[in-house]
């Protein structure tokens, strides 16, 4: 890419990942943030990243001197040897790769849970690539962090999950569903006794008259007998 277009790349990612950190930091407060701090992850990875490793493969870019500055003679000595002679295979790999993370991040639920866990390795790895990788790997680190937990410990909802759709169930969220357990089975015997005394109150009309009296007129006077007396 020329010059331009690689400033309008290097845009995209520090716009996207100052997007993420920022709802991240809301998201405690914010269900709103939350939702765009995952469309801004996914939309890093899919879009600034698989999306443009794929065009430099396609391009002929080399990435052979990607890992020059890393401190780590082994990192440098294993991308030259393996990776740079095999390119269009690992970096395909790697697009594929940032293709799924972002997608599985974009569909939420328990996909969003992998995705995010899989966007921490990464970034983890290229804090191995050199010092300066620090500089980008460490914010988003936090970012997709912040993201992660602030979703597990959003409100559970009417379909099991949190806000977020991840898959984790905190304690408080086992015990609101005891309670909640526990409120069906107490109204069902409600219900249930309900429908008894229903069916007892028909039983008596049907069965003629009771202590001389017709049975309508006797379950009359018992609800007189049985209801709170008003001035």
């Amino acid at each position: 890419m020329e010059g331009p277009a690689m400033a309008f790349l290097a845009a995209t990612w520090v716009v996207l990942g100052i997007t993420a950190l920022v709802c991240g930091i809301l998201a405690q407060r914010s269900e709103r943030a939350l939702h765009i701090g995952r469309y801004a992850l996914g939309a890093l990875f899919l879009g600034a990243g698989a999306a443009v490793n794929a065009l430099f493969l396609l391009t002929g870019t080399d990435y052979g001197g990607f890992a020059d500055a890393s401190y780590l003679p082994f990192v440098r000595t294993t991308w030259r040897s393996i990776v740079a002679p095999n390119q269009e295979l690992w970096i395909g790999l790697l697009v594929a790769f940032e293709a799924v993370a972002g997608l599985l991040v974009l569909a939420g639920g328990r996909r969003a849970e992998v995705g995010m866990i899989a966007m921490l390795g990464f970034h983890v790895a290229l804090l191995s690539f050199g010092w300066g990788f620090y500089a980008w790997s460490l914010p988003m680190l936090a970012a997709i962090a912040l993201l992660l937990v602030d979703g597990v410990a959003q409100p559970q909802t009417a379909d099991g999950l949190g806000r977020f759709g991840l898959g984790f169930h905190p304690p408080y969220r086992r015990l609101g569903r005891k309670v909640a357990a526990h409120r069906f089975r107490e109204g069902l015997k409600v219900f249930r006794t309900r429908r008894f005394l229903i069916g007892l109150d028909k039983k008596f009309q049907q069965e003629g008259a009771i202590d001389g009296r017709p049975a309508s007129e006797s379950v009359a006077c018992d609800r007189k007998l049985h209801a709170p007396h008003t001035r």
